[in-house]
């Protein structure tokens, strides 16, 4: 790829499918589409999701964890690490979240970006009336 000259940039020659993001509209060039058959576009408005706090991986981790959670509808949604005594330690989210399938990840720092010590804490979300505690584990 041309990344210097802008006007020149192009993906061609590679094996995308359509529909291409709304980014490459345009740049998309001649593309090997023998395969796109296999490929499945997943509309999510016909996704049935509930309110969850899915998988947490890995766990234990160091120096990362990823969670996943979903939402049913859009909703509020409060996100945090506490510790075992129920202590707020980090801010994950906090605002309005629109509904499917979502990631977050924690890199075992406080709200101030300090490191935490080793141990066990639980992640909490809460999303409208919805609310469910995971615990997680971080190594050093």
């Amino acid at each position: 790829l041309e990344w210097s000259d802008p006007a020149s940039f192009n993906i061609s020659n590679n094996e995308f499918c359509a529909p291409y993001p709304n980014c490459l509209v345009g740049y998309e060039g001649n593309q090997d589409t023998l395969n796109c058959n296999q490929v499945s576009i997943y509309d999510l408005s016909s996704m049935d999701f509930n309110f969850s706090l899915k998988n947490i991986f890995p766990n234990p981790f160091n120096p990362t964890t990823v969670i996943e959670y979903s939402l049913k509808e859009d909703a509020i949604v409060d996100m945090h690490i506490v510790d075992l005594m129920g202590r707020s330690v980090k801010t994950l989210f906090q605002g309005y979240d629109k509904r499917g399938l979502k990631t977050i990840s924690w890199q075992g720092v406080n709200d101030n970006g300090i490191t935490v010590p080793a141990g066990v804490y639980f992640c909490i979300l809460n999303a409208n009336k919805f609310r469910e505690v995971k615990k997680i584990m971080f190594l050093k």
